[in-house]
């Protein structure tokens, strides 16, 4: 079953969502599983709201359109911290907003309008202060189709958000350069994630991490452009699930460059299932 929000909850929000001065987008692997990024995307630009992704909801939003913030966990891209933390109203949706080590943690005093279709999602750790509960996809329609009615079909334009997006996104890589083009032997990590974010066409690739310093080195400086051309993870799989995950990609998805990045702890857990992958 897909149901759509309550209408007059969504028309509520809506007002909220268009009166905001600082808003920001949070999306989650539900937005994934509705197929739910066009409408992200035009909500988004409709607004002119930048917009960041859960861990796992990586990929949901192009991570190279001028709006895009990065994704956030544990650790995340300079400007998720930057926006998040000037927010004064977060649009969650198709995330449960779980308080974790792996999941952005949200600073206090934000206004919350969170859309999730598990109503065990709802205030369990953050106080939505308008919960919708209903499918990502139709929710998002209808948040479109309110902000255009309330608005008279024009859209309330916040000037200079891309611009400031992109500079504080240039002002952090350039703090990161040493790392991310360093000569170093043996050779830097960052370098090599790095070398490869700016080799391979990441429409064309679906890659994924194992947990631990993999996954926090790659995450915030990898861009996924298109629906599920990333996998993250990691709140309670153990070192090696990344390399099964992306024999699984490359079944589902042969036509795909499926990269995994895993580090020497997780090689020594799962390293014959290389063998595995070949044999079979």
């Amino acid at each position: 079953t897909r149901p759509a929000g309550n209408p007059r909850d969504v028309e509520e929000a809506a007002r909220v969502l268009l009166q905001a001065q600082r808003p920001v987008i949070h999306v989650g692997q539900g937005v994934l599983y509705a197929e739910a990024t066009d409408e992200v995307v035009e909500l988004a630009e409709l607004l002119q709201i930048p917009v960041l992704s859960t861990l796992e909801g990586k990929s949901a939003f192009p991570e190279d359109h001028a709006l895009a913030l990065g994704s956030g966990s544990g650790v995340m891209s300079r400007p998720v911290f930057h926006f998040l933390g000037q927010a004064d109203v977060l649009f969650a949706v198709g995330t449960s907003l779980t308080r974790h080590g792996m999941a952005t943690p949200i600073p206090s005093g934000k206004t919350i309008i969170h859309v999730t279709n598990d109503e065990r999602d709802l205030n369990k750790n953050q106080p939505a202060a308008y919960p919708i509960l209903g499918d990502a996809k139709l929710v998002l329609r209808q948040f479109i189709d309110a902000v255009k009615d309330l608005r008279g079909g024009t859209a309330q334009r916040r000037e200079g958000v891309a611009a400031e997006i992109a500079r504080v996104r240039e002002e952090w890589l350039q703090e990161w350069s040493p790392k991310l083009t360093s000569d170093e032997v043996p050779l830097n990590p960052y370098r090599i994630m790095w070398d490869f974010i700016n080799t391979v066409n990441a429409k064309e690739a679906i890659v994924t991490h194992d947990s631990g310093s993999p996954r926090d080195q790659l995450m915030p400086f990898y861009r996924a452009t298109a629906p599920r051309s990333y996998i993250g993870w990691g709140k309670s799989h153990a070192l090696g699930t990344g390399l099964g995950l992306i024999i699984g990609a490359k079944l589902a998805a042969p036509d795909k460059f499926c990269v995994n990045f895993m580090g020497d702890a997780a090689f020594g857990m799962t390293g014959l299932d290389f063998e595995t992958a070949v044999r079979c």
